[in-house]
């Protein structure tokens, strides 16, 4: 079944049928897949967020699929779920630190966290995400995440008032290098934080 776009989704839950199917159970890598696949699209019930709430905190250590899925899934929980257990998280991605695939979905994490954090007002940890996502963009590998880590960093500044910086140098350059989907992402996080 293809998916057109997020209204055919809207109001109906995907979670709650995978999980509870039982080839779905005994397969929690495939269902974690189509978790971090639907997220992007769907909207979750407060079932399917106890759902995967309930499964997060039965794994102890958490391994790829376990935190790309919380990644993918950061939308689905609160403030202060997502406050409790930002060290946690960190810690279980820093088990991995020299697999490449890991320190990529760290800096989506971080990304991602910060995304947030703007689009719900939240700035207290910002600080915090902006120093994380400094130290995990030192190698020029992960040179795009240091872009964003720019681009959030001068959008924190002028929402706390300390100063006004230019971000289309920021969004000109990831144009400019052929990254135009995160171009636009940065268009449109810049635009729905400055006229929310």
């Amino acid at each position: 079944m293809s998916i057109r776009n997020k209204k055919e989704w809207v109001g109906n839950s995907v979670f709650l049928p995978i999980y509870n199917n039982v080839y779905w159970r005994n397969n929690l890598n495939i269902a974690s897949f189509l978790i971090i696949t639907f997220s992007a699209i769907i909207t979750a019930t407060n079932e399917d967020v106890a759902i995967l709430y309930n499964y997060l905190e039965k794994v102890s250590d958490w391994g790829y699929f376990e935190l790309a899925m919380y990644t993918n899934c950061l939308s689905f929980f609160e403030n202060n779920y997502l406050s409790f257990n930002l060290k946690d998280t960190l810690t279980q991605f820093e088990k991995f630190k020299t697999c490449y695939k890991y320190k990529l979905v760290l800096i989506k994490f971080l990304i991602n966290s910060l995304i947030l954090s703007f689009e719900r007002g939240t700035y207290d940890k910002i600080p915090e995400l902006l120093k994380a996502l400094y130290a995990e963009s030192e190698d020029s590998d992960f040179m795009k995440g240091r872009i964003y880590w720019k681009f959030f960093t001068s959008l924190y500044h002028a929402i706390t008032g300390d100063f006004e910086i230019d971000n289309t140098i920021y969004i000109d350059m990831l144009d400019l290098l052929g990254y135009e989907n995160d171009a636009q992402n940065m268009k449109d996080i810049e635009q729905s934080i400055r006229n929310p």
